[in-house]
Protein backbone atom coordinates (compact mmCIF):
# COMPACT_ATOMS: atom_id res chain seq x y z
CA UNK A 1 0.00 0.00 0.00
CA UNK A 2 -0.87 2.38 -1.18
CA UNK A 3 -2.02 0.42 -4.20
CA UNK A 4 -2.41 1.99 -7.59
CA UNK A 5 -6.04 3.17 -7.79
CA UNK A 6 -6.43 2.32 -11.48
CA UNK A 7 -8.61 -0.73 -12.14
CA UNK A 8 -6.67 -1.16 -15.40
CA UNK A 9 -3.24 -1.35 -13.78
CA UNK A 10 -1.74 -4.74 -14.33
CA UNK A 11 1.63 -5.43 -12.84
CA UNK A 12 1.85 -7.78 -15.79
CA UNK A 13 -0.27 -8.18 -18.90
CA UNK A 14 0.24 -11.93 -18.63
CA UNK A 15 -0.62 -12.48 -14.96
CA UNK A 16 -3.71 -10.97 -13.33
CA UNK A 17 -3.63 -8.66 -10.35
CA UNK A 18 -4.49 -10.79 -7.28
CA UNK A 19 -6.77 -8.02 -6.00
CA UNK A 20 -9.27 -9.29 -8.59
CA UNK A 21 -9.36 -12.83 -7.17
CA UNK A 22 -12.56 -14.08 -5.60
CA UNK A 23 -10.96 -15.88 -2.68
CA UNK A 24 -14.16 -17.77 -1.83
CA UNK A 25 -13.83 -19.56 -5.20
CA UNK A 26 -10.42 -21.04 -4.33
CA UNK A 27 -11.27 -24.66 -3.37
CA UNK A 28 -8.96 -24.64 -0.34
CA UNK A 29 -10.87 -21.69 1.14
CA UNK A 30 -13.51 -24.13 2.39
CA UNK A 31 -10.85 -25.97 4.41
CA UNK A 32 -9.34 -23.04 6.30
CA UNK A 33 -9.29 -24.05 9.98
CA UNK A 34 -9.68 -20.61 11.55
CA UNK A 35 -13.39 -20.14 10.85
CA UNK A 36 -13.65 -17.15 13.22
CA UNK A 37 -11.02 -15.32 11.23
CA UNK A 38 -12.72 -16.30 7.95
CA UNK A 39 -16.03 -15.00 9.29
CA UNK A 40 -14.38 -11.72 10.31
CA UNK A 41 -12.76 -11.36 6.88
CA UNK A 42 -16.06 -12.04 5.11
CA UNK A 43 -17.79 -9.46 7.30
CA UNK A 44 -15.06 -6.93 6.57
CA UNK A 45 -15.36 -7.63 2.85
CA UNK A 46 -19.14 -7.27 3.09
CA UNK A 47 -18.78 -3.86 4.74
CA UNK A 48 -16.36 -2.71 2.05
CA UNK A 49 -18.67 -3.97 -0.69
CA UNK A 50 -21.72 -2.44 0.97
CA UNK A 51 -20.05 0.94 1.31
CA UNK A 52 -19.48 1.00 -2.44
CA UNK A 53 -22.76 -0.52 -3.61
CA UNK A 54 -25.14 0.93 -1.03
CA UNK A 55 -23.50 4.18 0.01
CA UNK A 56 -21.70 5.29 -3.14
CA UNK A 57 -18.25 5.17 -1.53
CA UNK A 58 -15.17 4.86 -3.69
CA UNK A 59 -13.49 1.46 -3.76
CA UNK A 60 -10.80 1.35 -1.08
CA UNK A 61 -8.28 -0.78 -2.95
CA UNK A 62 -5.84 -0.75 -0.04
CA UNK A 63 -8.47 -2.14 2.34
CA UNK A 64 -9.63 -4.68 -0.25
CA UNK A 65 -6.07 -5.86 -0.86
CA UNK A 66 -5.36 -6.06 2.87
CA UNK A 67 -8.39 -8.33 3.42
CA UNK A 68 -7.66 -10.48 0.36
CA UNK A 69 -4.02 -10.84 1.27
CA UNK A 70 -4.97 -11.98 4.77
CA UNK A 71 -7.42 -14.49 3.28
CA UNK A 72 -4.81 -15.73 0.80
CA UNK A 73 -2.37 -16.31 3.64
CA UNK A 74 -4.97 -18.48 5.39
CA UNK A 75 -5.70 -20.40 2.18
CA UNK A 76 -2.00 -20.92 1.54
CA UNK A 77 -1.70 -22.82 4.84
CA UNK A 78 -4.21 -25.45 3.65
CA UNK A 79 -2.35 -28.46 2.22
CA UNK A 80 -3.09 -29.22 -1.41
CA UNK A 81 -4.60 -32.58 -2.24
CA UNK A 82 -2.77 -34.72 -4.82
CA UNK A 83 -4.89 -33.52 -7.75
CA UNK A 84 -4.58 -29.86 -6.82
CA UNK A 85 -0.82 -30.28 -6.22
CA UNK A 86 -0.42 -31.84 -9.67
CA UNK A 87 -2.47 -29.06 -11.29
CA UNK A 88 -0.44 -26.41 -9.46
CA UNK A 89 2.87 -28.00 -10.46
CA UNK A 90 1.67 -28.27 -14.08
CA UNK A 91 0.63 -24.60 -14.06
CA UNK A 92 4.01 -23.51 -12.70
CA UNK A 93 5.85 -25.63 -15.25
CA UNK A 94 3.67 -24.33 -18.08
CA UNK A 95 4.21 -20.70 -17.17
CA UNK A 96 7.92 -21.24 -16.67
CA UNK A 97 10.44 -18.51 -16.03
CA UNK A 98 7.95 -15.69 -16.70
CA UNK A 99 5.87 -16.70 -13.67
CA UNK A 100 8.97 -17.06 -11.50
CA UNK A 101 10.19 -13.60 -12.56
CA UNK A 102 6.77 -12.04 -11.99
CA UNK A 103 6.40 -13.61 -8.54
CA UNK A 104 9.91 -12.52 -7.61
CA UNK A 105 9.18 -8.95 -8.72
CA UNK A 106 5.93 -8.93 -6.71
CA UNK A 107 7.71 -10.15 -3.58
CA UNK A 108 10.49 -7.57 -3.98
CA UNK A 109 8.00 -4.78 -4.70
CA UNK A 110 6.03 -5.73 -1.61
CA UNK A 111 9.17 -5.58 0.51
CA UNK A 112 10.88 -2.57 -1.08
CA UNK A 113 8.20 -0.62 -2.99
CA UNK A 114 7.20 -0.71 -6.64
CA UNK A 115 9.99 1.56 -7.90
CA UNK A 116 12.87 -0.84 -8.52
CA UNK A 117 15.25 2.13 -8.79
CA UNK A 118 14.91 2.46 -5.00
CA UNK A 119 15.59 -1.19 -4.21
CA UNK A 120 18.93 -2.20 -2.72
CA UNK A 121 21.51 -2.22 -5.51
CA UNK A 122 22.01 -5.99 -5.41
CA UNK A 123 18.28 -6.55 -6.18
CA UNK A 124 17.94 -4.21 -9.17
CA UNK A 125 19.43 -6.50 -11.81
CA UNK A 126 17.12 -9.34 -12.87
Amino acid sequence: PPTDPSPYRPSSRRFPDPVHLRIEDVPEFAYVDDRDRVRALLERAGRLRGAVLDEGALIDRDAVWEAKREALELVHRVPLGPGRRAAYDDFRAGQGRALEDHATWCALAEAHGADWHRWPAELRDP
